[in-house]
């Protein structure tokens, strides 16, 4: 009102541009002339103002999609090399069974077999943990937030990353 009121305009209106529900900026304008709105220019108005709304949300949309794409990409990429690590080290200690000699020491044996078990429950880990994810990201999972001891999760040696179970 105050801007109105020094300036030299004598008509101004505004028009609010919408993506759904909240308002994303506002589609102003401004006359050197005294007039009246008319209905028609008021409608024609709002249609622009809702077709700039429409395109700005599928702007952001299409955004929001080459992100999440991107992340994807790369979780895919940590994945799998996360399964592969594992997955490699128990087919290498595998074949190092399979091809040893049958009078092999059962000491020898056992040492590469703990190596086997070690891996495969890294890798059960792994997949119970993409699973848990996939359940949280689907809603079958509910979510519960409760406070985290940081500096003990950071500071502990042993923990690789940290995993929360919700």
């Amino acid at each position: 009102v105050q801007v109105a009121e020094e300036s030299t305009f004598r008509a101004a209106g505004a028009v609010p541009v919408c993506s759904g529900d909240q308002v994303i900026g506002v589609l102003s304008f401004f006359s050197d002339i005294r007039q009246e709105l008319e209905p028609a220019l008021g409608v024609l108005l709002t249609g622009v103002a809702g077709v700039i709304g429409a395109f700005l949300a599928q702007r952001r949309a299409e955004v929001l999609a080459l992100h999440l794409a991107a992340a994807t990409d790369e979780y895919i990429a940590l994945v799998g090399h996360e399964l592969r690590t594992p997955l490699t080290s128990v087919g290498a200690y595998v074949d190092l069974i399979a091809e040893s000699p049958d009078d092999t020491p059962i000491g020898e044996v056992r040492e590469l077999l703990e190596v086997v078990q070690r891996n495969n429950a890294r890798l059960r880990d792994l997949v119970e943990k993409l699973l848990d994810l996939a359940a949280l990201e689907s809603g079958h999972l509910p979510l519960a937030i409760e406070a985290v001891d940081l500096p003990a999760v950071v500071g502990a040696e042993a923990v690789r990353w940290a995993w929360l179970v919700l």
